[in-house]
């Protein structure tokens, strides 16, 4: 072979077949056969954030029936910390491994228990917990060649989560019929928090046993939200609500609670962040007021919007004669109908604005909506204005000053 048949030769010869190629024909490979296996199980998978149905193998574990080997679908991901709630039991994620970048597959261990507690502001928080398989439950302790026995102690382990991570040593716990102390945390592993735990005295003034939970009284929420507005309110659909709520805690006004609100048919009303309800047609509503997981309820009908005719009407003469007097009164009308309200009268000369000197106001009554006026000795025109008190409603008549005869 020649110089140039050589060159060509390799020229032919194929690239590697690149990693990222392999890694997706592997997870089609798996994914194909994937719901045929007989470990195929459909779960629920819980993390810090979320809940989701997670397809998977479980398979058992060889040496311990509590913990399970399990391997996520190609498409799906599994982590450190997320409970897997299978054939009604939840299980946690210890350990997590991801294969070649295929897919995670890892270890799962069967939850034993719950710790229910109360957070800083009362509310009980309850999750899931599995024991440390490595450790003796209460080994003694060697002190000057003389074994003394401490109290009994538990080694579990948690999600890391939110409400986890706030959690500090001293801390009290009851489970397993009888109340723990924390003694030690360990949060650096990767998505779980490691409790160790010492037995505990019982304080019946402190621990309620039925609930399970420790340091109960006098620290647990109850929370009560009151609407200020009433149970049933009615408005017309031109208008808006605002809805007013209050908050307390075992009595005590809670200052500034974040309230949530909703309205059982948004087609009908909708209503904001602040409590504002606004109409969007006639109906009937469910308007909720919610803070933390206390809630009430108020009653609202939106009507048709009606239209109010408003008007005043002066009784008195069109005429007077010069220094004279004479009384006029007013009726204030709500679509013909006589309603109670406040009267201001005012004269002006003929043009209906400038002042006049051809008679005067010498008394008026707001409640009795009365007013007497004098002539004085010009002849002429004057309007007599009467409004009520918010100026929405007025009225005049023209009078005309005659002489004597």
């Amino acid at each position: 072979m020649g110089f140039y048949d050589a060159y060509k030769a390799r020229l032919s010869v194929s690239p590697p077949t690149p990693r990222s190629y392999n890694v997706d024909l592997t997870q089609r490979a798996i994914a194909d056969k994937f719901f045929d296996s007989p470990s195929y199980y459909q779960v629920m998978c819980i993390s810090q954030n979320s809940t989701q149905k997670l397809d998977c193998w479980i398979v058992s574990d060889s040496k311990t029936k509590e913990l399970k080997n399990i391997q996520a679908h190609p498409n799906q991901t599994l982590d450190f910390g997320d409970y897997i709630l299978w054939k009604g039991e939840y299980w946690l994620t210890l350990i997590i491994d991801s294969t070649g970048d295929v897919n995670t597959s890892g270890q799962v261990q069967k939850c034993i228990s719950t710790l229910k507690w109360l957070d800083s502001e009362g509310l009980v928080k309850e999750l899931w917990f599995t024991y440390r398989l490595d450790f003796y439950r209460g080994a003694g302790v060697n002190d000057d060649k003389t074994i003394s026995m401490p109290s009994e102690r538990r080694y579990i382990y948690v999600q890391k989560n939110d409400d986890t991570l706030r959690i500090r040593k001293g801390q009290r716990f009851i489970f397993d019929g009888r109340p723990w102390k924390l003694t030690a945390i360990d949060g650096l592993l990767s998505g779980l928090i490691y409790f160790e735990l010492e037995e505990d005295e019982y304080n019946p003034a402190k621990d309620n046993l039925d609930l399970r939970i420790a340091d109960y009284y006098n620290n647990f929420a109850e929370y009560s939200v009151t609407i200020l507005n009433g149970n049933y309110v009615s408005f017309e659909e031109s208008q808006t609500l605002q809805l007013n709520a209050e908050v307390k805690n075992r009595g005590i006004i809670v200052s500034n609670p974040l309230l949530s609100y909703s309205v059982s048919d948004n087609s009908v009303a909708t209503i904001n962040e602040t409590g504002l309800i606004t109409p969007h047609k006639q109906g009937h509503i469910i308007a909720s007021v919610t803070y933390k997981n206390v809630s009430t309820q108020i009653e609202i009908n939106i009507t048709e919007t009606v239209t109010h005719n408003y008007t005043v009407e002066i009784v008195g003469d069109s005429s007077m004669k010069v220094k004279s007097t004479k009384a006029y009164s007013c009726m204030f009308r709500r679509n013909g109908e006589i309603i109670p309200d406040k009267s201001i009268f005012s004269l002006t000369s003929d043009d209906g604005v400038s002042p006049t000197d051809l008679a005067t106001i010498v008394g008026q009554d707001q409640l009795s909506n009365t007013c007497t006026i004098k002539a004085g000795e010009k002849i002429g025109y004057i309007w007599l204005h009467v409004r009520n008190d918010n100026r929405l409603i007025k009225n005049k008549i023209r009078i005309q000053i005659k002489p004597l005869f």
